[in-house]
């Protein structure tokens, strides 16, 4: 069940708006997650906020943050490279909580604690967005010091345009 149009009590009385959060890092195909958040921030949509985090951790902090915030983000919209779900690539959009059916297990990572964990442990504080979307995007590798993979590279312009209606949408 989708919880994108589901009435927060904790919104009553905030402006409301969408974040977009690029997970990733400076290493390889991982990067994909930064680039879409450095052009969703060129185009300066209105009600986006937009962040670029290094781990699924770093969404405890902005819950945190925005907790005391006048401005709460009543949808999330996260963006992460991912590997074993498909070719180099390939974009697949999931739904929270709906995604932890498809992502059956968490492989250890450097992350330190998934994105699912993270999700789950916001969820059960009660600290989660009432609208979470997950654009997860099949990886070819992520190691120092190397460029985009061309199949990811080839795949960011049809990533951000999916996010794009997925900001427009109600």
């Amino acid at each position: 069940m989708s919880r994108r149009h589901t009435a927060d009590p904790r919104l009553a009385g905030r402006k409301q708006s969408i974040c977009f959060f690029g997970l990733g890092s400076p290493h390889g195909d991982d990067h994909v997650g930064w680039i879409v958040a450095e052009r969703l921030a060129d185009e300066h949509l209105p009600g986006l906020r937009i962040a670029r985090c290094r781990t699924p951790l770093e969404l405890v902090h902005w819950a945190d943050a925005e907790e005391s915030s006048a401005v709460r983000c009543d949808r999330w919209i996260i963006c992460d490279a991912c590997q074993g779900m498909g070719p180099p690539g390939s974009i697949r959009r999931l739904e929270w909580p709906a995604m932890r059916c498809e992502i059956v297990s968490e492989r250890p990572h450097s992350h330190g604690l998934g994105l699912v964990p993270v999700l789950e442990l916001l969820d059960r504080l009660g600290r989660l967005a009432p609208g979470v979307v997950v654009f997860a995007i099949e990886i070819a590798g992520a190691a120092p010091d190397q460029p985009l993979s061309d199949a990811v590279r080839a795949s960011v312009p049809r990533l951000v345009e999916l996010i794009r209606q997925e900001i427009a949408a109600p």
